[in-house]
């Protein structure tokens, strides 16, 4: 998968949540990622419209005229638009409640991976950040959502794309994650433990 984030701009994300977890017990982990989902069945349906379109233009021309050649084309087309690298580009034409249900799906996933491989008291937060979905979620983990409020999160979220409007990605990242070490901090101290989870950032 391609790289959001530089080699220097990943060591910044990844220094910030340094920072941050050196204030908090908590374990907070950084996912930007360019896509949530590779659309496999969406991209198999878009190749298909394409290559009826084709097929459809070929057979105008009388270049192909025979069934089982048009429907080959469909077929060729169905089969290889998901692995062609278009999938950013028709990404758009979906439904938005179907790119968010992806994007948060992943993002449970990759909590769910974080808290396989910490002991089961410790406070995780990921940061999730999808952007051909335009996705941007924290995920708390039960201990952190039993003692802090959802909107202090929501809040957080709404900071962050305000940001992303007129800052790089990189630098809106790090000062989000600022903001949520001043969070943790005040629910959750630092109790001069280990750093149970050494994956800061994912991209």
């Amino acid at each position: 998968m391609v790289k959001v984030f530089t080699e220097f701009e990943a060591k910044q994300i990844e220094s910030a949540v340094i920072s941050a977890e050196k204030e908090t017990c908590a374990e907070l982990v950084t996912v930007v990622l360019p896509i949530s989902d590779r659309y496999v069945p969406e991209m198999m349906f878009f190749g298909f419209l394409m290559g009826s379109i084709i097929a459809f233009i070929l057979w105008k021309l009388s270049w192909i005229v025979y069934f089982p050649q048009l429907f080959l084309i469909q077929l060729f087309f169905c089969l290889v638009f998901p692995y062609i690298g278009v999938t950013r580009l028709f990404v758009y034409f979906l439904p938005k409640k179907l790119l968010f249900h992806r994007a948060a799906h992943l993002g449970a996933e990759e909590l769910l991976s974080v808290m396989q491989q910490v002991p089961p008291e410790t406070p995780v937060l990921l940061l999730f950040v999808s952007q051909a979905e335009h996705y941007i979620h924290l995920f708390p983990n039960p201990i952190i959502k039993a003692k802090i409020n959802d909107s202090l999160w929501d809040k957080i979220v709404n900071d962050l794309a305000d940001k992303l409007k007129n800052k790089k990605l990189a630098l809106a990242c790090t000062e989000t994650i600022q903001d949520i070490a001043k969070i943790l901090t005040k629910f959750f101290p630092d109790d001069k433990g280990d750093n149970l989870y050494k994956d800061q950032i994912v991209h």
